[in-house]
């Protein structure tokens, strides 16, 4: 008798405990991450979505201070745009064969997988660089920013990029 009303107590606490507030989180297992592991171009070039990669460490002053914007955007943009955080200080390799010399950096890549081009303003207004090819000075290959963006900087990029925010997204 007294193990069926421990049955039976259990079942009543799992099932009342099941019925309340549903939960707020809203997990989506295709969801695009934020933190990475390993830099993969060519899956970020096969979501066809414009995308920023910041390179930094748990350590950086300024790489901190960014976090929760990009943690914001990544969550907000989700389908529109990708945007990762590498932890170079935790993974060095992460950068290995990008051009990354101090952090944080953020290289930007077009839907199409090629070098963002900004506008000469946005260019000159943010400090933005361009990276050519050492064997072909034509041959644009990346455009990187090196330290702190603020999130009004993210979005005048990524719209150019051609990413539509409406006001309605929660930032």
């Amino acid at each position: 008798m007294f193990k069926i009303f421990k049955i039976l107590l259990f079942c009543a606490v799992v099932f009342c405990g099941c019925g309340g507030e549903k939960s707020t989180m809203n997990y989506d297992r295709n969801a695009i991450p934020l933190d990475i592991t390993s830099v993969d171009m060519k899956y970020i070039k096969s979501k066809k979505m414009p995308a920023i990669l910041d390179f930094g460490a748990d350590d950086c002053e300024y790489c901190v201070k960014m976090r929760p914007t990009l943690e914001r955007l990544n969550k907000a943009l989700q389908g529109k745009a990708i945007l990762h955080f590498a932890d170079i200080g935790k993974r060095p390799g992460l950068a290995k064969n990008l051009p990354v010399k101090f952090i944080p950096t953020q290289i930007f890549i077009n839907a199409d997988g090629s070098a963002f081009e900004p506008s000469e303003i946005l260019e000159r207004s943010l400090n933005l660089q361009k990276i050519y090819a050492k064997n072909d000075p034509s041959k644009h290959l990346y455009t990187i920013h090196e330290g702190e963006l603020k999130q009004e900087d993210l979005l005048d990029i990524l719209a150019q990029m051609g990413v539509k925010v409406s006001s309605s997204e929660d930032l």
